[in-house]
């Protein structure tokens, strides 16, 4: 028979705190050495411990003794064989204070479990000589300790209070409720998605709880119970819940579920009925920030791995539920359910942003005003003005007198009313910009509401846009372009594999590649500005499309059409950006939007006289109609471009890409045209007024003139 291994320790230091976790069998193989330095507050998680031998109780109750005088040291889930040596062992943990514990308990219909029993929380009742609380699974009868004395050890060693910073810890890992969450009464948030729903707790079930009102719905239903937590026996108000929930919808769906809820299904103390789980929060470590924290597991996929919720990266996970099994046995979420679980944050932020703005807007709006100061911003000028928001210079004090420059994208309040949709569209770029890092994509710093007035704070780019370039500036070299193509390359390339915070692609289509929305810094670096129309994730991408989005001059056919995108679509609107700034002129920008529209499907692209075979042939592939035809990747385009570059002319550094923007931009340039080109026409709106049409009438009225001479000099 093979031995049983010794014990096995996993230490982590996070943020001044210690977290260590036992397991396997404590004997005389165990090394005080092994636990590390125990100078700093101290946590031990004891659950996997399946037994200790005297020379085990000596060695280790040594170890817990040398703790240093004054040092906060708790034990966490100490497990019966922990328990009896704590109750006939004098000493035997030292300083140390016990702040859950397990015992096994049954009941008279002949079930026995082991339950985690609340030192911490129960102290009180247990030392009041009462037995904890503990309701049978099988047929929710009172069960009692096998043995009376299990808890003897509560009186000089059961924690009192919790030192801070462990307390939050242990939250962080679902190892503990902290008091403030304990006692704060239930509260449930609402959101109506068509015909579905979704709800949102946050506080505690207690016994006398009863939300089966908001049970009514007969569509989906999904559920985020991240927030909750039960005491006492709240048990029962979660289970009558759950059944009002299960008898009224036509499915069921709990979204991060936590360890204490974890803890109830597996034992059989709380039913699921019909209803599914989605994501568990379960305890990781990162080893990057080396931060300990609950993360989503989607127990349904299978590479779902959990990522750090503060740094994004890959954690490990510190103990799988027991109850795995069981939970995957209810099935996955169907895939209408797990649309709406993607939409969640988006749906609750958008109503809690909408109900504020409403309240604080109401007959008292900000139209036509120039605000001085939004939020902790104060507004030095306007930068520019579109069709949904204004983009305002301003700044911001930090400690110390420290001050620093944004662009402030300030929300038109007069939308809200006129378009409400416009704030979800507000809402879901702020989402997705920041999200996104990357030296060619703009950088979002803060994103919020102030008193009515939702903004976005981003980086203030110091430099022009490629519009002027094309408009203002005289043909732009061809090396040149092809800096600025890979720069652009490299920045659809970000977005097309970008994955979130837990790992999952996002699948980003920019819809609006267009001059406009490409800066040049005076340092020459290229930045993508703009996310107000992207789209982001498979079934986004999937859809098709009765109302376009877009500049109409740089759409795709594809776009143009409405039909589903994918990352060949910004692909077409770069190899527009170059065409015109090989050109100098538009490609296919027209007086009107029916002649644009027409131009851009019509699909002729004019000869570039002068341009490099290698880099024309590039933009003409990028410009093919046929998706399909283009090249496959924006990094494929990147690299092309990169490797052709020595033949066009010859690399250039960045600062020599800023100097030469900043002198083709020059004000009384020689060499500038005299008339900029047409600026591009909206996909919706007023036609502007024709050039052409004015030439032609400044030439009658000349005519008109030259005649009246004539015959007056007859005369």
């Amino acid at each position: 028979m093979q031995e049983e291994r010794g014990v096995v320790v996993e230490r982590i230091n996070g943020r001044g705190v210690v977290f260590l976790r036992l397991s396997g069998r404590v004997d005389e193989r165990f090394e005080q050495a092994s636990l590390g330095p125990l100078d700093a507050p101290l946590a031990i998680e004891l659950g996997g411990v399946r037994a200790i031998t005297s020379f085990g109780v000596q060695r280790f109750g040594d170890a817990l003794r040398s703790i240093a005088p004054g040092t906060p040291a708790y034990l966490v889930e100490c497990p019966p064989c922990i328990v009896d040596q704590m109750n006939i062992v004098q000493g035997f943990i030292g300083a140390a204070e016990v702040v859950s514990a397990r015992a096994l308990f049954s009941c008279a219909c002949g079930e026995e479990e082991e339950r985690t029993v609340d030192v911490l929380g129960e102290g009180a009742r247990i030392r009041a000589g009462r037995p904890p609380d503990a309701a049978c699974g099988s047929c929710a009868g009172q069960m009692r300790l096998v043995e009376d004395d299990s808890f003897r050890f509560v009186a000089a060693k059961g924690a009192r209070k919790l030192d801070p910073r462990v307390a939050a810890m242990l939250t962080g890992l679902g190892l503990y409720s902290a008091a403030g969450l304990e006692h704060r009464p239930l509260a449930v948030r609402k959101v109506v998605d068509g015909a579905n729903v979704a709800l949102k707790l946050d506080g505690a079930f207690v016994e006398s709880t009863r939300i089966e009102r908001v049970a009514d719905d007969d569509g989906i239903v999904v559920v985020l119970v991240g927030g909750a937590t039960i005491r006492g026996d709240g048990a029962e108000s979660v289970a009558r819940f759950l059944a009002a929930l299960c008898r009224a919808a036509a499915e069921v769906v709990l979204v991060g579920v936590p360890p204490q809820l974890v803890g109830l299904f597996s034992t059989g103390a709380l039913a699921l009925g019909s209803a599914r789980i989605d994501t568990l929060l379960v305890p990781v470590r990162c080893d990057e920030c080396e931060g300990l924290a609950l993360a989503s597991l989607r127990i349904h996929e299978a590479d779902a791995d959990p990522r750090c919720p503060r740094c994004g990266d890959k954690a490990t996970i510190m103990s799988k539920p027991r109850a795995l099994e069981k939970l995957l046995a209810t099935g996955a979420p169907s895939a209408e359910a797990h649309a709406l679980i993607e939409r969640l944050d988006g749906l609750f932020s958008q109503a809690a942003v909408e109900a504020r703005l409403v309240a604080q807007t109401r007959g008292e709006g900000r139209v036509g005003s120039n605000p001085t100061q939004v939020g902790e911003y104060r507004i030095l000028r306007p930068l520019s003005a579109g069709g949904m928001a204004e983009v305002l210079l301003a700044t911001r004090e930090s400690l110390g007198g420290v001050e620093k420059l944004v662009a402030l994208k300030l929300f038109r309040r007069e939308l809200f009313q006129a378009a409400p949709a416009a704030i979800a569209m507000f809402l879901a770029e702020a989402r997705l910009a920041a999200q996104l890092s990357h030296p060619n994509v703009v950088q979002i710093f803060d994103v919020g509401e102030a008193d009515g007035d939702l903004y976005m704070a981003m980086e203030l780019v110091d430099g022009r846009d490629l519009r002027d370039l094309v408009d203002e500036a005289p043909r732009t070299p061809p090396h040149v372009v092809a800096h600025l193509g890979v720069e652009i390359a490299r920045a659809l390339g970000y977005l097309h594999t970008a994955r979130d915070l837990r790992g999952r692609p996002m699948k980003i289509v920019h819809r609006d590649v267009s001059p406009q929305n490409v800066l040049v810094d005076r340092s020459g670096r290229v930045v993508l500005i703009d996310f107000g129309v992207a789209l982001a994730g498979e079934g986004e991408l999937q859809k098709r499309r009765r109302k376009v989005a877009g500049n109409l001059a740089f759409m795709s056919p594809e776009q143009c059409y409405g039909e589903p995108l994918d990352g060949r679509s910004d692909l077409f609107s770069l190899g527009v950006v170059l065409w015109e700034l090989l050109a100098s002129e538009p490609l296919f920008r027209r007086y009107t939007a029916k002649e644009t529209r027409a131009a851009l499907l019509e699909g002729v692209i004019p000869q570039l006289p002068g341009v490099p075979p290698q880099l024309d042939d590039l933009v003409r592939r990028l410009l093919r109609p046929d998706r399909e035809a283009r090249p496959a990747s924006a990094e494929v385009v990147a690299r092309e471009l990169d490797d052709m570059i020595p033949s066009l002319g010859g690399r250039c550094t960045p600062a020599e890409i800023g100097a030469y923007v900043t002198e083709a931009l020059r004000p009384n340039r020689a060499t500038a045209k005299a008339t900029p080109a047409p600026r591009p026409v909206p996909t919706t709106g007023t036609t502007p007024s024709s050039p052409r049409g004015l030439v032609a009438l400044v030439a009658l009225v000349a005519l008109v003139a030259l005649v009246a001479l004539y015959f007056l000099s007859r005369r």
